[in-house]
């Protein structure tokens, strides 16, 4: 681990007021101010180059006047002002976690990503590397302007892959629009929660492969939390000010806001809220891209987003194309058949303008087993009970043929994206003697194997566009409608088909190893 001395030279204001037990009562109340003909030159202090990061201890930075609160890596920052109309600008001020890495049983901060828009950097002082700052704070980017009306940057023909697991290491290098967007982020009754402390080097892992980071920002799915937020605007601002705070810090170029489950009567308030946070995030130039459902008479989960009023606001909508059943239903079926995402698009076509929608589409499907004995299937596929060669199932039998399909948009029940939901089972409560429906998320990966076990059982489906599999178990009978490379590219046609503006994809580690090069997207 490399030592350097730190020497910061303070020409500007000081951004930071500390709130914590640690920095003396008397640096409560106001923000730093430090001029160069006050200071000068600060005595140095050390920095530790460690596997490419600059770490600085919690004590070197509060020599600089840069004080956590209540010990813990947060730090408050004042916000570099851009107007959006005239005025004088406020003291705006945002609560951001540094990044903090545990190293020879020590924790430290590591300032290299923060360094640019602190002011921070890096050059040869005689024999030795040193840390400058002309300023402690956050400094505003010089590129940055207000946009114009309409979406700020074309990702035509790009496509963004949902990242819950954060697997900036194992994601294969990219070539042109990739857009990633980890679960980094959730909003709460308090403020913005970082979900991730290694955002910083999540975050390098996908520069160095080539993609363009989004991070996702979620509510919880919680209605009650939700509601809190939208009626307090105290909490929005704090909010709104900690995304651009974080986007300034970690260099993120847009964020893709994920709030689902709402009460129908915050629907005024979620797009007043969304309003008021694109036109804040576009002065720093973030771009801001928003998941909707497919109509459907849910009012939580469908009614409650006001499609045309958001679209004029955000700079991308994601339609999510799927679940047209969900896990919870009591009637086996599809995630997603090509009629019904197709006629999800051409609804969401009459309010948001074709080149802001960008289509998700699941990497995953469901297992649906109807046990005849209220056992559940065995979790490995080779010690699934043996088939019932008498059975004979006719092709009627597909519930996709025999006039359900209709019914199925009018009973969606929407996945909730958690990540327990790979490992879940779903059973339905049913009288005793009779079947029992467990239920079982299925990632395109681990497919293959079913696939290729019971292909004689599998059938294409032209009209829904997917594979289907009725399979006679002696102890019960499974059906699967199958996600897998010919569907998707059928649902990838609709993309061209309505000049929509990129693809998307639920989620990343549920794809096989090929499935990328295959679709020549990456």
């Amino acid at each position: 681990m490399k030592v350097y001395s730190i020497c910061i030279a303070m020409y500007c204001w000081a951004s930071l007021f500390s709130v914590g037990a640690t920095a003396p009562a008397d640096k409560l109340a106001r923000p730093l101010v430090h001029q160069v003909e006050d200071l000068g030159m600060t005595s140095p202090v050390k920095v530790y180059e460690y596997k490419g990061q600059w770490l600085v201890s919690p004590e070197a930075l509060s020599q600089l006047g840069i004080y956590s609160i209540g010990g813990s890596p947060t730090y408050r920052f004042r916000i570099p002002w851009i107007a959006l109309h005239r005025g004088e600008p406020p003291y705006t001020f945002a609560d951001i976690t540094l990044p903090r890495h545990k190293v020879q049983g020590k924790w430290w901060i590591n300032v290299k990503r923060a360094a640019p828009v602190l002011g921070m950097y890096m050059r040869n002082s005689g024999k030795e590397q040193v840390l400058f700052s002309t300023h402690v704070g956050m400094k505003k980017p010089a590129s940055l302007t207000i946009f114009p009306p309409g979406p700020p940057v074309s990702i035509k023909g790009s496509v963004l892959l949902w990242d819950p697991l954060l697997l900036g290491e194992k994601l294969p290098p990219v070539k042109g629009k990739v857009i990633v967007s980890p679960t980094a982020f959730r909003v709460t009754a308090k403020g913005l929660s970082l979900r991730n402390s290694n955002l910083d080097q999540l975050a390098e892992q996908y520069e160095k492969k080539g993609y363009i980071m989004w991070p996702l920002v979620d509510n919880g799915f919680s209605p009650q939390v939700t509601s809190a937020i939208l009626r307090s605007s105290e909490v929005q601002e704090k909010i709104i000010e900690q995304l651009i705070g974080y986007a300034l810090v970690y260099h993120f170029r847009g964020y893709n806001l994920d709030f689902e489950n709402i009460n129908y009567s915050d629907k005024e308030r979620l797009t007043a809220f969304v309003s008021q946070l694109v036109a804040r995030c576009h002065a720093y130039g973030i771009v801001i891209s928003m998941d909707i459902t497919p109509h459907s008479p849910s009012l939580r989960w469908s009614k409650v987003y006001d499609r045309k009023a958001l679209g004029n606001v955000v700079d991308y909508m994601v339609l999510m194309g799927y679940d047209q059943v969900g896990k919870n239903s009591s009637k086996p079926g599809p995630v997603a058949t090509y009629p019904w995402v197709e006629k999800a698009i051409q609804s969401l076509l009459k309010e948001v303008p074709a080149e802001k929608v960008i289509l998700g589409m699941p990497l995953y499907m469901r297992i649906w087993y109807s046990s005849y004995d209220g056992r559940d299937l065995p979790k490995k596929v080779e010690e699934w009970p043996p088939i019932e060669r008498a059975a004979f199932v006719e092709k009627t039998d597909n519930p996709m043929n025999n006039g359900l399909a209709a019914g199925f948009s009018e009973t969606v029940t929407l996945l909730l994206k958690e990540l327990s939901d790979m490992d879940s089972n779903t059973t339905q409560n049913t009288p005793p003697g009779s079947k029992k429906l467990f239920v079982h998320t299925l990632s395109l990966a681990d497919s293959f194997v079913i696939r290729q076990k019971y292909k004689e059982y599998i059938h294409w489906d032209k009209i829904h566009q997917l594979y289907y599999m009725d399979l006679p178990l002696q102890t019960g009978r499974v059906q699967i409608w199958f996600e897998e490379e010919k569907s998707l590219q059928a649902k990838m046609g609709l993309i061209k088909k309505y000049q929509l503006s990129a693809g998307a994809f639920w989620r990343s580690g549920f794809e096989p190893t090929e499935f990328f090069k295959n679709f020549n997207v990456l």
